[in-house]
């Protein structure tokens, strides 16, 4: 991972020493540019041309708010199964998801020999995020179990501990409704890139046929969450193969992109 960070950095470093010197040399042109693709969404951006090999892009990525629910035995999730013991009724658990964001993206194209292909380095800017939520639900009526825990004369609901060999990792305090909320996120808002391309940010024709192909280093994922009361969340993604996968899935990202440019 330090080596993608670190030779986006010097690919940088020598294209803007390129694009200096080639200032006085070649006017500046301008474009416009939209892709498709993911994770980035549909972006939108303008570039600058300071030479035939070497152009300049910068551009905001959307990606609709996209939702996710399921329903799952409470006793398959180890932090929860001590809640049945509570119940009088089977327990289950209401989870749903939701993701979106906007990023900016701020790259660097050179053309080795002046022809549509392109290496491109750059930064993204802007955390890749899901917010979520868990509530513990009556297997039968889908309701809530904090209504049977107050019949039963608990108050507050009882905290959820996750151990492992006598220690607690993390400790949550679920809200009056028998809820847990959390979100996932990028650890840092900026994220290196590097890759290949076909296509012109600034076309020498009218219009141009736009691709990335590309890593982006995004590093591991970050959990959080209001309801926690003790430990460290993080510590669940080892622990845990969906979050284990997950994690090593978002590390590095694959771009891929595919749009048009246009020449003003």
């Amino acid at each position: 991972m330090k080596i993608l960070v670190r030779l986006s950095a010097v690919v940088c470093s020598l294209l803007i020493a390129l694009s200096a010197g080639a200032q006085e040399k070649t006017p500046l042109s301008f474009g416009l540019y939209t892709t498709l693709g993911a994770p980035e969404g549909l972006t939108i951006g303008g570039s600058v041309c300071f030479m035939p090999e070497l152009s300049l892009r910068a551009g905001l990525g959307l990606m609709p708010s996209l939702s996710y629910s399921s329903r799952v035995d409470v006793d398959k999730v180890k932090a929860f199964a001590s809640y049945a013991q509570k119940l009088e009724n089977p327990v289950d658990l209401d989870i749903n998801m939701k993701s979106g964001w906007v990023r900016g993206q701020l790259l660097l194209d050179y053309h080795p020999f002046r022809n549509p292909f392109r290496v491109t380095a750059g930064l993204f800017l802007g955390r890749y995020q899901a917010r979520g939520s868990v509530q513990l639900v009556d297997h039968k009526t889908g309701k809530s179990v904090a209504e049977e825990m107050r019949r039963k004369g608990v108050l507050n609901m009882p905290l959820i501990r996750l151990e492992e060999n006598g220690e607690t990792l993390f400790t949550l305090q679920p809200d009056e409704d028998a809820s847990i909320n959390a979100s996932v996120a990028s650890p840092s808002w900026v994220q290196p890139y590097i890759g290949i391309g076909y296509g012109f940010a600034v076309p020498r024709s009218r219009v141009s046929f736009f691709g990335d192909l590309g890593f982006l280093y995004n590093g591991p994922l970050k959990l959080s969450s209001p309801n926690l009361r003790e430990g460290n969340l993080n510590s669940l993604v080892p622990r845990d193969e969906t979050l284990k996968s997950i994690d090593a899935w978002t590390r590095l990202f694959a771009i891929l992109n595919l749009g048009v440019s246009i020449r003003l």
